[in-house]
């Protein structure tokens, strides 16, 4: 069942990948809303990025028919797809947030909208919610740290993130 679980998950996130690179492509060529299209087109990077973080981090690890292969790269990338993966999904979040704002405003005062929703805001927003979704999971990433660790199984030295001496400061908690 962990087998099927891997495979169909990676399947549907990659397929999920082809898709949203697509729209990313073709997004900016329409004709639609300015302020629309960078909000859509960053949450296409949003759920891009999660999408490709959770294949390596969560679905091919779980396919046992491979071997310790995708372990062994999940346990390689996860330093760096760790803090990805959190990035995103908070990211995508608040981004979603913002869409709904956007729609909301150009529904109850389509005149204003061109003034209120210029591309220079709207792109400020975006940053905003980045710089804020990298700020909230700061300690969220200092909580881990990649450590080496012999796995006597394989014979083999093996990366996996473990919790730092600095997550265990009563401050910090």
């Amino acid at each position: 069942m962990r087998n099927v679980y891997g495979v169909l998950l990676t399947l549907i996130a990659s397929f999920g990948i082809v898709g949203n690179v697509f729209c990313l492509v073709i997004l900016p060529k329409t004709g639609g809303s300015k302020s629309a299209i960078v909000m859509l087109f960053t949450l296409g990077v949003y759920d891009t990025l999660f999408l490709a973080s959770g294949i390596f981090l969560k679905y091919l690890p779980s396919i046992t028919f491979l071997g310790h292969t995708p372990v062994v790269l999940s346990n390689l990338v996860s330093p760096v797809m760790y803090p990805v993966i959190l990035l995103s999904h908070l990211g995508a979040a608040y981004t979603t947030v913002a869409i709904s704002g956007e729609r909301c405003i150009a529904i109850t005062a389509p005149l204003k909208v061109t003034q209120w929703l210029t591309t220079r805001r709207v792109k400020v927003v975006t940053v905003l919610i980045l710089v804020w979704s990298l700020a909230y999971n700061i300690p969220r990433i200092l909580f881990f740290a990649p450590r080496a660790y012999w796995e006597s199984s394989i014979n083999s030295t093996w990366y996996r993130l473990e919790p730092t001496d600095f997550s265990k400061y009563r401050e910090f908690l």
